[in-house]
């Protein structure tokens, strides 16, 4: 098992970085190799770049391995995803294993800086697509609510297609869709129409 770095693959030229991470993905999947994948990365762009190239690969078993890695650097150096944005929002539309979709949301949903315009709207889109979508598990809809949520702050007229939404699958809803419902549309109720912020739901 791969948990481990090479030193050879510290020093090797960028074009090395993508067979190497294809390989060590490959080899396992773990808590420890992602961490290790993402002490690799620190804060060099060019390594993450690499590893974005993976996630956007053809191969879906690599692809939804390297979403964890992606998740550790994410939680540890959110600057590094700022100029990746745009890639990782328009990505929620593809056909790509659940895993990408529920770590690239757990990343939007820990964002506190106001969303760009541009983005927001595409963002929002993909959130209540993805939130009224029976076929989706509760973890991508509760992180879905919660960008959602974080729209309404900058958006207020966001506010009743989201509480229409969440209200919709209550009854069939999942435990923890249910509490963390609960809770959105508590937090909702105080986003008055111009914008105040409400309590934070976690």
């Amino acid at each position: 098992m791969k948990v481990g770095i090479s030193p050879e693959s510290l020093t090797s030229p960028l074009s090395h970085f993508i067979p190497y991470l294809q390989e060590i993905l490959s080899d396992t999947h773990s808590r420890a190799q992602a961490e290790a994948i993402a002490a690799w990365v620190g804060t060099d762009a060019g390594r993450f770049q690499a590893l974005l190239d993976v996630l956007f690969g053809d191969d879906p078993l690599l692809v939804q391995r390297a979403a964890w890695p992606l998740r550790v650097v994410g939680d540890a150096r959110p600057e590094m995803l700022a100029p990746h944005w745009p890639t990782l929002i328009d990505y929620l539309g593809a056909p790509v294993h659940v895993a990408v979709r529920r770590n690239v949301l757990a990343l939007a949903a820990e964002r506190r800086e106001p969303w760009p315009e541009a983005l927001l709207g595409y963002l929002v889109d993909h959130c209540f697509r993805l939130l009224a979508s029976p076929p989706e598990p509760p973890a991508v809809k509760v992180h879905a609510m919660t960008i959602l949520l974080h729209a309404c702050r900058q958006e207020p007229g966001l506010k009743p297609e989201l509480q229409a939404t969440i209200e919709a699958q209550m009854p069939m809803g999942s435990r923890g869709f249910v509490n963390r419902g609960r809770k959105v549309l508590r937090a909702l109720a105080r986003i008055s129409e111009a914008g105040s912020p409400g309590a934070d739901v976690g």
